[in-house]
């Protein structure tokens, strides 16, 4: 069966590994601050801090902000990773459940407002399926904002990049997302001190001193695989744009794509989710429901529409032509008329 999410690793990457390996600098080396140099200017930025993966670029991220032990962290009520939430617990925060919009898996403004009090310390942020949050309305508040742009790298808002609209950015080079770095994440800002802060947190290594420090590093092995895949960022982003719109032309609806695609969306209707995914499966089309709740699921009308009536199918640029023809007529013929929604 075809999986789910694959990188697309080629001779590149093959040879930007074996010659780290063949160096013996596994651990530190030159290619952490060309990584990080390069990420930097790619957002208008100073270099960024990279990291062990997408969890501690969002742990380190809120230690960077200053959040105060016990501060209420709001985040959506779903999503399809715990990180979100369990960044805030490991920062010593309380995350607080919002709801989502009725037009996207993002963040709903109006059920942040409600939530907003004198506890609140931060709003983490994430740009779902690469569908940009309300960020107006949510910098609008006032409250240290973390992008999160795991499934986003790329995506832009009003013309700019997102993670370079909050006050920190945080993204994640796990072999599923977009880009791929064996593993990693980075933390980016426009605040010299968050950046600095975030820095200094982020290893203990060669520091004696009373402050508290973690593991979270990048390694220089990473870093190098990084780099290549950083280099190829427009083409992986078209290769997703182009097996989208192979779908999309299958079946007669563009589907749920936001600035960059991340997966394929169909948002179905009530009653018909479980049947459609039944067929799906027995077609072996690789679907699934995307998100899960982070909470106690009662009191979030809108995240119980996208969590009972959604459905995703990957989109990876490592997908074959044929794979992806394969996927696309399976699509058009498991799909009967009603189930789903229009506009998507």
């Amino acid at each position: 069966m075809i999986p789910q999410a694959k990188p697309l690793l080629g001779p590149a990457e093959e040879q930007a590994a074996l010659r780290i390996m063949q160096s013996g600098m596994l651990a530190v080396g030159p290619e952490i601050a060309q990584l990080e140099e390069q990420l930097g200017s790619w957002l208008g930025q100073a270099p960024a801090v990279t990291t062990s993966n997408g969890f501690s670029s969002l742990h380190l991220g809120l230690l960077a902000l200053g959040l105060k032990p016990g501060a209420e962290v709001i985040v959506p009520c779903i999503s399809s990773c715990s990180a979100v939430r369990d960044a805030v617990v490991a920062a010593g925060g309380v995350p607080v459940f919002a709801d989502v919009c009725e037009h996207s898996p993002n963040l709903d403004p109006t059920s942040v407002k409600q939530l907003l009090n004198s506890r609140t310390g931060a709003i983490l942020c994430p740009h779902h399926l690469g569908c940009v949050a309300e960020l107006e309305e949510l910098l609008a508040f006032g409250i240290p904002l973390l992008e999160d742009c795991a499934q986003a790298p790329g995506a832009t808002y009003r013309g700019a990049l997102v993670g370079t609209l909050g006050t920190v950015g945080s993204f994640s080079f796990y072999p599923t997302k977009v880009m791929a770095a064996i593993d990693g994440g980075v933390v980016a800002s426009n605040d010299a001190s968050v950046l600095a802060a975030a820095r200094d947190k982020r290893y203990y290594g060669g520091i004696q001193d009373d402050q508290y420090r973690l593991n979270y590093k990048m390694s220089n092995l990473n870093a190098a695989v990084g780099l290549v895949q950083f280099a190829r960022l427009p083409e992986l982003l078209e290769r997703r744009r182009s097996i989208a719109g192979r779908y999309s032309q299958a079946l007669g609806v563009q589907g749920l794509q936001g600035s960059i695609v991340f997966r394929f969306g169909l948002r179905t209707q009530p009653g018909r989710t479980q049947a459609l995914l039944d067929r799906l499966l027995e077609a072996q089309v690789p679907c699934r429901r995307e998100w899960y709740f982070l909470c106690a699921p009662d009191g979030f009308p809108q995240a119980r529409r996208w969590h009972d009536d959604f459905l995703t199918v990957p989109c990876y640029p490592a997908l074959q032509d044929e794979q992806v023809d394969w996927i696309a007529e399976r699509l058009a013929s498991s799909i009967r008329p009603g189930d789903l929604r229009e506009p998507i």
